[in-house]
């Protein structure tokens, strides 16, 4: 790999961090999963249903991977209206910064 992608995977590991792919229907996202888990990058959360995943990737290995069915998870209400309010407040820093660079 090359010394710049190096690096940021360093950096993005050290912060132990967890991200969620929201395409688990996805073939990409899927094998973004592994990866970023074999590499130890991130921890990550895969959403979709497992058994759909698993049928339709059964080369990709998830150990390691949460996934996370929206349909049956008791938290999704909790999630979307989290995901609502974020981008009300990215709507309004838009608009901040449209009128700023227009005026």
């Amino acid at each position: 790999m090359n010394k710049f992608l190096d690096g940021l995977y360093e950096r993005a590991s050290r912060q132990n961090k967890t991200i969620a792919l929201a395409e688990g229907f996805d073939k990409r996202a899927v094998k973004a999963a592994e990866l970023l888990t074999k590499r130890g990058i991130a921890k990550v959360v895969l959403i979709g249903d497992a058994d759909e995943i698993a049928k339709n990737n059964p080369e990709i290995d998830l150990t390691g991977v949460k996934i996370v069915n929206p349909k049956t998870c008791e938290k999704t209400k909790e999630y979307a209206n989290l995901f609502i309010l974020y981008l009300v407040v990215v709507v309004i820093l838009l608009d901040f910064v449209l009128e700023e660079t227009l005026v």
